[in-house]
């Protein structure tokens, strides 16, 4: 009997080659699958989302100073995370610190040019500020 038919007789059998222990792929598989649910655990997620919705009451209630301490708590965590530092310019924002907003939107688009939420930010700040040419040409910036 050829190889190929004896593989093919096998296939139909579900029989497995000789010698084969199937615990040592099932360990593998069983370590691959652990490390991988440690790595997307909700647990950073939910630790993210923690300090968000804290920062979420603090700005129902218009209690800014609150809300800029949580995200300066994020910022000395993750210093070059671009998310938390435009979650600080829009804090700054509804606040009315609108030239500490600007200063902050012009420091995150230093870094992160290609952010159309960022440069509609910047827009926004600009608006408010009555700074409608500086305006448009972020917004121009943002499609």
């Amino acid at each position: 009997m050829n190889t190929l038919r004896k593989f093919a007789v096998r296939c139909k059998t579900h029989s497995l080659p000789r010698g084969y222990r199937p615990w040592p792929a099932r360990l593998l598989f069983g370590f691959m699958l652990g490390a991988l649910l440690a790595a997307f655990s909700p647990c950073g997620h939910s630790q993210t989302q923690d300090w968000q919705k804290e920062i979420r009451k603090y700005a129902e209630a218009q209690d800014w100073d609150s809300a800029l301490r949580v995200v300066d708590q994020e910022i000395s965590r993750a210093p070059n995370d671009m998310d938390v530092r435009a979650w600080r310019a829009r804090i700054l924002t509804w606040s009315g610190r609108l030239e500490e907003a600007e200063q902050e939107y012009l420091k995150i688009l230093s870094v992160s040019r290609n952010d159309p939420d960022n440069w509609m930010g910047l827009a926004n700040v600009y608006l408010r500020e009555g700074k409608t040419t500086e305006a448009l040409a972020a917004m121009d910036a943002a499609e």
